[in-house]
């Protein structure tokens, strides 16, 4: 039975209300006939998930793509994309030991840029001028961690002032 587009679109936003707003999508994968797509079939597929997520104000994104026994198999994660109402907050405790990396995680997460080697992810933590001092943070820290619905960071510093967009992530978050 041939399934027309509305179907899949239907079939899809089911599955997007099942997951809470999510759902991954495996392309390239069939019943009974060996497994991948022909780089061109796969760009075919992806633009008819593409586009059907579109019709029902979801995001696509993917996930990972690998060789299978005749051609590529690929995962794509579907996303609803967030209204003015929609607001997720997960709050997540990071411990560990004197000196295991704790801030200088958080630092690298939160401001999108690499640790040097010499601590410069962590002075983006520091509160307090004892902290800058002595290169330790001694406080418990409380950042904020702003995705979009393509699970893109959106909290990032902006390159000219070095000064984090929290704009971006009050005005078009999907994940804080």
């Amino acid at each position: 039975a041939v399934v027309s587009n509305a179907e899949y679109g239907e079939i899809l936003q089911n599955r997007l209300e099942d997951g809470l707003g999510e759902c991954v999508y495996e392309v390239g994968l069939g019943d009974g006939i060996p497994d991948g797509l022909t780089p061109e079939d796969m760009e075919a597929s992806k633009a008819t998930l593409e586009s059907l997520a579109d019709s029902i104000e979801a995001d696509l994104s993917l996930l990972r793509e690998k060789q299978a026994e005749d051609g590529n198999v690929a995962e794509f994660l579907v996303r609803k994309k967030p209204t003015e109402e929609d607001f997720t907050e997960v709050r997540v405790a990071v411990i560990g030991n004197v000196d295991a990396g704790k801030s200088t995680l958080l630092g690298v997460l939160t401001h999108g840029e690499l640790d040097n080697g010499r601590g410069f992810a962590r002075t983006k933590l520091f509160r307090h001028k004892h902290e800058q001092e002595t290169g330790r943070t001694s406080s418990v820290g409380n950042d904020i961690l702003g995705f979009d619905s393509k699970g893109s960071i959106v909290n990032q510093a902006d390159a000219h002032s070095n000064q984090r967009l929290e704009e971006n992530f009050v005005r078009n978050p999907a994940r804080l």
